[in-house]
């Protein structure tokens, strides 16, 4: 993440900080945009899946199939993005109405939290929803990510990883640093989830004895 971004550490607070220092002069307008834009993103996934199944269903070329695919997925952008900045004045109206009485609703940051959180919440709902073939409404296309075979624990651990080191950089930051003792501690606190996991797999199914097979054996299997 360092290599990302080498001009100031990087952290929730940093990028919080960047996105409230690009909305200076106009925070409506920028309040009003972050939600529209992570709903819009979810949208166009969420319609573009669709398509895609619909078009996959029709009896034609495989070629045809991935550039109408494409096509559809480029209108349905371009649809959705004439859509979203056109909701952004009346959204900035109703936000600069609200910061009259408390000015959290012109921060770009918490409005754009808030999109976040919502989309996050319907993937989920269409997660939990939805069937292992995509069935169950608008969002159950999202019911896939339950198929075994995808095995998602390992993206999911690196997220977490991926959080933990941004918010440790809001905790220490560059020249200052923890000391030998607590990053010790830290790093068994990291590896102790795995080392549990392990330990409880490997009871749960214990290792056995490799055993030679024998002449008749080998026989019988060639």
């Amino acid at each position: 993440m360092t290599w990302l971004e080498p001009h100031e550490p990087p952290g929730p607070g940093a990028w919080v900080a960047r996105v409230r220092r690009y909305a200076v002069g106009r925070p409506a307008d920028v309040a009003a945009f972050a939600p529209l834009a992570v709903l819009a993103a979810f949208a166009w996934t969420t319609g573009t899946v669709h398509l895609a199944r619909g078009i996959l269903q029709l009896a034609i070329a495989p070629r045809l199939a991935g550039l109408a695919t494409m096509s559809a997925a480029l209108g349905l952008g371009l649809l959705v993005g004439v859509l979203t900045l056109a909701l952004v004045p009346p959204v900035r109206r109703a936000l600069a109405t609200l910061a009259s009485t408390r000015p959290a609703f012109v921060d770009p940051a918490l409005t754009g939290g808030v999109g976040l959180v919502i989309a996050a919440a319907l993937f989920v709902l269409g997660m939990m929803t939805g069937t292992v073939s995509g069935e169950g409404g608008l969002l159950g296309v999202y019911g896939i990510f339950k198929r075994p075979e995808l095995d998602l624990r390992g993206p999911a651990e690196l997220a977490l990883i991926a959080v933990g080191a941004a918010g440790a950089q809001s905790v220490a930051r560059p020249p200052r640093s923890l000391g030998p003792f607590p990053l010790f501690v830290l790093g068994v606190l990291a590896l102790a989830p795995s080392v549990w996991w392990c330990a409880r797999r490997a009871r749960s199914r214990p290792l056995r004895a490799w055993r030679r097979p024998s002449s008749a054996a080998r026989r019988s299997r060639s």
